[in-house]
């Protein structure tokens, strides 16, 4: 699946390094205290893409970690504000402090950190957020392939606190 995922993204232009080596990831979960989850970090490890809009993985200068910090920030932040100005359910309220963090993969794609092993990739922007691929694999396609195709939460298989619920009361 990793191959046909590279295959993907090779053929709309993306370029590749040598992937990550396992020092690599281990300093990626370090510097930005996540966990990846399961696929992602073997498509790391795999090959690296570093065309425009991925992010460097490799790169650990304070201004890029500092970037990619502030990305990985920016929903928490966009979503804090909304759940205090608007009556929402209590129940996100609960969930959104248990959130799992979002790691960028692509522009304001986004994957949840943590014991996943193909977590679903949200499309993130301020707060509006929608599912653009149920696992990596459908990412890709979806990315590069775009058919316009809307997940019901029931598809998910992966179920991910707030950042699911969250779906139905974003902008």
């Amino acid at each position: 699946m990793i191959a046909d995922v590279i295959t993907i993204l090779k053929t709309n232009g993306v370029v590749f390094e040598k992937g990550l080596d396992d020092n690599e990831i281990g300093k990626v979960e370090k510097v930005y205290e996540i966990k990846l989850p399961l696929v992602w970090k073997e498509f790391f490890k795999t090959a690296l893409p570093v065309s425009r809009g991925f992010y460097n993985l490799r790169d650990f200068s304070c201004e890029n970690v500092e970037l990619i910090k502030s990305v990985m920030k920016r929903p928490f932040d966009d979503f804090k504000e909304k759940l205090e100005s608007e009556k929402l359910p209590k129940q996100l309220y609960k969930e959104f402090e248990k959130a799992p963090k979002l790691f960028p993969i692509f522009l304001h794609r986004f994957v949840p950190c943590g014991d996943f092993d193909d977590p679903p990739v949200f499309s993130i922007m301020q707060t509006d957020i929608i599912v653009y691929g149920k696992d990596l694999y459908e990412w890709a396609q979806n990315e590069y392939r775009p058919k316009n195709t809307m997940f019901s939460v029931k598809e998910i298989k992966t179920k991910v606190p707030f950042w699911i619920s969250v779906l139905d009361y974003s902008d």
